[in-house]
């Protein structure tokens, strides 16, 4: 797979994920307050939520510790939420490349799939 392929199923994947996950103007809606309780995207920034696994996330579905949620009170912003996401893909990414025999010589819609379940789980 080339440099230029991975660059652009990545990017594809990260709106997808961004998308699935709940973006600020969802997670900001009175739509997501009435399914989840509150708003977690007030004044520009995220904050912790109580994700459907009952683990508690940040920006765009990412796992935090509740030991962590002091740090995170304050909610982070759009572009701290994209670089976790960004960090968090890239990790997923990685243990699917090493969890699958053969994942290089795979279809980037396939790595897409795989690393998507790959960062839910």
């Amino acid at each position: 797979m080339s440099d230029e392929s991975y660059e652009r199923v990545s990017q594809e994947l990260f709106t997808d994920v961004k998308e699935f996950e709940g973006t600020a103007d969802l997670q900001g809606s009175d739509k997501w307050e009435e399914i989840s309780g509150h708003k977690s995207f007030k004044d520009g920034k995220f904050l912790p939520y109580m994700d459907s696994d009952d683990t508690w996330a940040i920006g765009y579905g990412v796992k935090i510790d509740e030991d962590d949620l002091e740090h995170f009170e304050q909610g982070i912003t759009k572009e701290e939420a994209d670089s976790m996401l960004t960090e968090k893909l890239h990790e997923a990414q990685e243990q699917a490349s090493r969890l699958i025999y053969g994942y290089n010589d795979l279809p980037g819609d396939v790595h897409e799939v795989l690393t998507d379940l790959t960062y839910n789980m």
